[in-house]
């Protein structure tokens, strides 16, 4: 899960993402959602036609506790 949202916000959306890892958009956005539930805090935000990560989608990304 952790390498799926590196890849995500290093090219910006779960479509690329997906595509560069080998799986679907759904199955990453599905991955994220549950990390996202783990969390307890959203990951991402949309800026413009893009993804940008929040502060806890960096800090699980650092690996620190969000």
């Amino acid at each position: 899960m952790l390498r799926s949202l590196a890849k995500a916000d290093e090219l910006g959306g779960f479509s690329r993402a997906g595509e560069a890892l080998g799986g679907t958009p759904s199955a990453l956005s599905l991955q994220m959602k549950q990390l996202e539930d783990q969390v307890g805090r959203p990951l991402f935000r949309k800026q413009d036609r893009s993804l940008q990560l929040t502060d806890a989608g960096a800090s699980v990304a650092s690996g620190r506790k969000a």
